[in-house]
């Protein structure tokens, strides 16, 4: 069965009608000129609302895979424990942000955090915390393809939109909430699934 939903576009069939109808609004409201930000819209605002669009989308798609959503001590594995840092790994993907080294700007996947993820899960397995969540596999693309297209390149703040912030608003857009109880995880301006 097709219907229009409010936001002006067709909902069919398994991934398509999320891809398709999110494609349009990431080329259209938020790549596509950033007409969202030219009419008062913050960039945060405009992904915010992104991402609920993409959400209410995700939560009846019937492309459903797994996503484990963890998290991992921040500091090297030598320091003494401060914060965490969350990720995504599974069915769905690898997903998990941090500061180039170099420059500070936000990237995906970078050298830096993907290596430390990798050490904490094969040397320090009982300092991981993970939790395994259902979503659309193309909300999940569709979440990750409007956060690089939002954040990558911008300048990494830890207390702002760092990585705990990135992943709990893909979760979210992927149709499923946040996991809470992944430990001292700080994620700034973000209110995703609670």
């Amino acid at each position: 069965m097709e219907t229009v939903s409010r936001l002006g576009w067709k909902q069919g069939g398994i991934g398509f009608g999320i891809g398709a109808a999110v494609g349009g609004l990431v080329e259209g409201s938020y790549l596509g000129g950033m007409q969202n930000v030219a009419h008062g819209m913050s960039r945060q605002q405009a992904y915010q609302a992104g991402i609920r669009r993409i959400h209410s989308l995700s939560i009846n798609a019937n492309d459903k895979t797994t996503a484990i959503v963890g998290s991992r001590p921040l500091v090297k594995a030598s320091e003494p424990e401060t914060f965490r840092h969350r990720y995504i790994r599974g069915q769905v993907g690898r997903f998990e942000i941090g500061p180039d080294a170099e420059t500070g700007l936000i990237e995906i996947n970078g050298e830096g955090s993907f290596s430390r993820t990798e050490e904490y899960l094969q040397s320090f397995p009982s300092r991981v915390f993970e939790q395994t969540v259902v979503v659309s596999q193309s909300g999940f693309n569709t979440s990750v393809s409007l956060y690089k297209a939002a954040w990558v390149g911008t300048k990494y703040d830890w207390y702002n939109c760092n990585s705990n912030f990135a992943v709990n608003s893909v979760i979210y857009g992927a149709g499923a909430n946040a996991p809470e109880n992944l430990g001292l995880s700080p994620v700034g301006i973000d209110h995703y699934g609670k």
